[in-house]
């Protein structure tokens, strides 16, 4: 096991950029931005609706890499019976609650069988973080517990992408955080154990006034890259100007810029 948790330690400090991450989750867990806000509203109420959770049951439910009080807002708004934890990434930032802990791989914090519920909106974006993550959450969750992770999916921001790469003359695939294939997630649930493991996808759009406003919804929902090897080259002021003017004219409708964002949900049960 220990071998296990310093090659673990070892990749994880290869591919991700520590103080990025840091300032990525500062910024998400203090931004006021209200399209963030509302964009993580739908998203948690959506995960909510697939996990089907009764209002007739007290539950108990965890939420990995958690940036704010927004899934639980919602919990109360629609007068759910609850106890919720939480784990968040660091513990320079504190959501000031006493159900709330420093995450760790194998959440040591919690005894086998403890949570019904288990969600994760944007956990870190490597296959050996999933696959941890995964298997904590089976060993947490009781018997019919369940768990859904929401990743953005590989057909998110297309077009943006594909501008991007077309002026910025670097490689895509550092440029972005990476996605993961459907068949890929659910191969990863499946390892672990979980029945029942559906993968689907829900399309959102993003209204824009500006180009510029699409960077800063990135950054202040925490998923500007943090990848350590991610491109780093600036982009010339003209090339910048020409990569604005054709995202306003490929994304301009009805006198807002208009971006998609494809969400895949992960879900799973624990049978015994």
């Amino acid at each position: 096991m220990e071998k296990l948790s310093s090659l673990r330690v070892e990749f994880y400090v290869k591919m991700y950029d520590k103080k990025k991450l840091d300032i990525n989750y500062r910024r998400a867990c203090k931004s006021n931005n209200k399209k963030v806000v509302f964009f993580l509203q739908k998203l948690f109420e959506e995960a909510i609706e697939r996990l089907d959770i009764k209002k007739s049951k007290k539950f108990r439910i965890l939420e990995l890499y958690a940036r704010n009080t927004i899934l639980e807002d919602i919990l109360k708004k629609f007068k759910f019976s609850y106890d919720i934890y939480q784990s968040i990434y660091t513990s320079k930032f504190n959501l000031n609650d006493n159900n709330a802990f420093v995450h760790d791989s194998r959440l040591s914090k919690f005894k086998d069988s403890k949570f019904d519920y288990c969600i994760s909106i944007f956990p870190l974006a490597s296959e050996t973080d999933i696959l941890n993550d995964l298997e904590s959450t089976h060993r947490i969750l009781s018997d019919e517990g369940k768990f859904i992770f929401l990743f953005f999916s590989e057909d998110s921001c297309i077009n943006l992408k594909k501008l991007f790469y077309k002026f910025s003359n670097l490689k895509i695939e550092n440029s972005f955080l990476p996605c993961f294939e459907i068949i890929s997630l659910g191969n990863f649930a499946n390892s672990k154990g979980f029945k029942n493991v559906v993968v689907d996808k829900s399309k959102y759009i993003i209204s824009n006034n500006k180009v510029n406003e699409i960077w800063k919804f990135i950054r202040d929902i925490g998923q500007s890259n943090y990848l350590l090897n991610r491109n780093r080259k600036n982009i010339k002021r003209s090339g910048y100007n020409s990569l604005c003017k054709s995202l306003e004219s490929l994304l301009y409708r009805n006198g807002k810029i208009l971006n998609e964002i494809s969400i895949t949900f992960l879900i799973g049960t624990k049978k015994n």
